[in-house]
């Protein structure tokens, strides 16, 4: 559970890759139109979370100094 815990974000992002390779190859001409939307919807959002706590990252520390005045 540890490993999970720590590392969320870069499974994420192997996620992320894998499905982009699934809908490029496959998924897109084979799921419906709103199956499609769906899933570039979650695949966004597993993008937007790794860049957000990987790379570059910072977000946790920028959350902590300026939303909430810690210092």
């Amino acid at each position: 559970m540890k490993f999970w815990r720590r590392y969320w974000y870069y499974i994420g992002g192997i996620l992320f890759v894998f499905m982009a390779f699934f809908m490029g190859l496959w998924g897109s001409a084979h799921l419906q139109r709103i199956q499609v939307i769906l899933v570039f919807s979650w695949m966004g959002m597993l993008m937007h979370q790794f860049e957000e706590y990987a790379l570059p990252g910072g977000f946790p520390s920028n959350s902590n100094f300026v939303q909430m005045d810690e210092k």
